[in-house]
């Protein structure tokens, strides 16, 4: 063979490694694009399902703002006691077993008091029962940090006191 047709069958074949790696690009190429298209349709289907969840929760909530129709049950009209977060944490602490943290308060008050759950923050609970600790109205039993929840108890109370007893004046 000669040094020409050697130097004609090298320059195919350089040509031919090109068009090959010219190939495997545009393959790389179109599966990043797939892929690509494949992770905007599923962000796609999560918006249009938070939109979804949005619209849901706004018709909730004006369904719960809508005046009631209908009759009171001749009960005259009686509305819900409001009850405050400090008040429904107190009662809490006293039906649920130590230690008591932030995150079995929050289960109690969604169970016993929903519309204040709805409004109440995990924060605002915390910061009742730190405030509740500095009134001594808990006590702490173990210190919580960052990922951890403080645990409280209610007092022991002190020998031969009793909260609700009252002074009595000797005759």
């Amino acid at each position: 063979m000669s040094d020409h047709a050697a130097a004609v069958l090298e320059r195919k074949r350089q040509q031919l490694q090109a068009a090959l790696a010219d190939v495997e690009r545009l393959r790389t190429e179109t599966a990043m694009r797939e892929a690509e298209a494949d992770r905007l349709r599923i962000q796609i289907e999560v918006l249009e399902e938070v939109e979804k969840a949005e619209d849901t929760a706004e018709a909730d909530r004006q369904r719960r703002r809508a005046p009631r129709k209908g009759r009171s049950g001749g009960r005259g009209g009686r509305r819900a006691r409001k009850i405050t977060l400090s008040n429904a944490v107190r009662e809490a602490a006293r039906h649920l077993a130590p230690p008591i943290a932030t995150g079995s308060v929050r289960g109690y008050i969604e169970t016993h008091y929903s519309a204040l759950a709805a409004k109440t923050h995990v924060g605002s609970i915390s910061g009742t029962m730190r405030r509740m600790h500095k009134d001594g109205e808990l006590e702490l039993v173990e210190k919580g940090g960052p990922g951890k929840e403080a645990t409280y108890k209610l007092p022991q109370p002190r020998p031969g006191h009793r909260a609700d007893q009252t002074t009595k004046v000797a005759a």
